[in-house]
């Protein structure tokens, strides 16, 4: 009877020392899941010479991100030549004044002897995200239940020989915050791949998209979230879904219902303007991954394409989502294509409205847009009907620049708390070139001579004299022999 106690006793202390371990294991590996997403991109300084920059996005409900450096792998497919390269932390600092929305002062830290400045990009409402405020997200208060999140960003000018196929990886800290997600829990890589060989002071796009890197939305309520991206070279861009990856040579693995091309259920991606669209259908993450593609516009060669890893949280909201109730509207000097793409003629000053309206009375309005960017010179009003409807009015001078054809977005939000219903609308302009004809000189009956147009969709060549009609027709570029 004693030995048998004691058998009991021994069976009872190892089954509760072996729980112990089991929680510790599972609390070890629950709060190491912290990394929600990340970007990486390159510029090109001249020469052989790369300003290369990364961020990591880290879920303030895990463990701290405390890593002072990034390694990034280049491989040249060429030759198989292979180095690493050893980014630095870059400190944030803040706008002074902060304007409405942040960002904030920046949250900073010390792990062992490398102090932090850390952004929040918390897509939350401005009461939270405004430190003087309170109450705070997750990222500035350890107890609050309002989640949140920060990016870390890491940068370094490296030297690339000549390649004609560059592919640059980068693998943050383990592990993915993908607990209630459409992925199992794992690594998470972002690459970049470029001619550099060919095309040597290309850059990679600027990727608007960084302004809410991990969108929130409401169950049931349709997403609209635009990667806004704006080529500085004037490439043409193409967006498709890809897999997200756990390594260089891995996808991560997909849970039951979900795939690379659908990590969330009826998701459209808008090859050509980026704009990402889908109504989600249960609370969780939803980790989306894209390639940016770019190519040549006159030759249609491809040039470089960039790996975007993005996260979207699904939050249970009692909240009405504010949409885009006209498109395209009240257009001046430029016309209608469908309702958010238009044609202008360059050099010709446009104008048009956008009308934005929320079913809740008692929200408040905000917007966000980087047309500025895209469309240097331009003017963007709002104009407030009530508290929860207003017109937004573009008016730009028409130039070509780079590429004829213009990508912009226009982010509206609610500013409902503590998760604002987020709206998205990307517009589309197409310049197209005036018409220049000469030179103007008299001709005689019988003379020939030698007229070049450019530009325009189609030319009338009439006398001035009022003789018959020469040529008309649609023709972007036509040289002719007046007689």
């Amino acid at each position: 009877m004693i030995f048998n106690n004691y058998i009991k006793g021994y069976l009872d202390s190892v089954f509760k020392s072996f729980l112990i371990l089991f929680l510790v294991l599972i609390s070890i590996n629950l709060s190491a899941s912290h990394v929600s997403g990340g970007s990486i991109k390159y510029k090109s300084l001249g020469g052989t010479s790369f300003y290369i920059e990364v961020a990591v996005f880290r879920d303030c409900s895990g463990v701290q991100y405390s890593s002072n450096s990034a390694t990034v792998i280049a491989t040249c497919t060429a030759t198989n030549a292979t180095a690493n390269h050893t980014l630095s932390l870059l400190t944030f600092v803040a706008p002074v004044p902060a304007p409405f929305g942040g960002p904030y002062t920046p949250i900073t830290f010390t792990s062992g002897t490398t102090s932090f400045a850390i952004e929040e990009v918390s897509d939350v409402c401005d009461k939270v995200l405004n430190p003087s405020q309170s109450p705070n997200s997750r990222c500035r208060t350890n107890t609050s239940t309002i989640q949140g999140y920060t990016r870390f960003k890491y940068s370094a000018i490296i030297t690339l020989a000549a390649c004609n196929y560059w592919k640059l990886g980068f693998t943050p800290q383990c592990c993915r915050n993908t607990g209630s997600a459409n992925i199992t829990t794992g690594s998470m890589y972002v690459e970049t791949r470029f001619d550099s060989r060919n095309y040597p002071t290309n850059s990679a796009p600027d990727f608007a998209d960084e302004v809410k890197p991990i969108p929130s939305a409401c169950v049931g309520k349709e997403v609209k979230y635009g990667i806004g991206t704006l080529d500085g070279d004037g490439d043409s861009l193409r967006f498709e879904l890809t897999c997200a990856m756990g390594s260089a040579t891995a996808c991560v693995t997909y849970r039951s219902g979900f795939t690379a091309t659908q990590p969330a259920p009826g998701i459209i991606l808008d090859s050509a303007t980026g704009l990402i669209r889908f109504t989600p259908k249960a609370t969780g993450k939803r980790v989306v991954a894209f390639w940016v593609k770019e190519y040549e516009r006159c030759t249609g060669k491809w040039k470089a394409q960039t790996l975007r890893d993005v996260q979207f949280r699904i939050e249970s909201c009692n909240n009405n989502i504010p949409k885009d109730i006209s498109g395209i509207s009240n257009i001046q000097n430029a016309e209608r294509q469908d309702s958010f793409k238009i044609q202008v003629c360059n050099g010709m000053v446009m104008s048009f409205e956008d009308t934005i309206f929320d079913l809740d009375a008692t929200d408040t309005l905000v917007f966000q847009s980087n047309v500025k960017k895209v469309l240097p010179g331009s003017k963007m009003t709002v104009t407030s009907l009530k508290k929860n409807k207003a017109v937004v009015k573009f008016t730009w001078r028409a130039s070509i620049g780079k590429s004829p054809v213009k990508i912009f977005y226009l982010v509206f939000n609610d500013d409902k708390c503590d998760y604002p219903g987020n709206g998205f609308s990307v517009f589309q302009i197409e310049v197209r070139n005036s018409t220049n004809a000469g030179p103007d000189i008299p001709v005689c009956a019988g003379d020939t001579a030698l007229i070049v147009a450019t530009g325009g969709k189609k030319y009338e060549w009439k006398s001035v004299y009022g003789d018959s009609l020469i040529w008309s027709g649609p023709i972007c570029n036509w040289r002719m022999g007046a007689r």
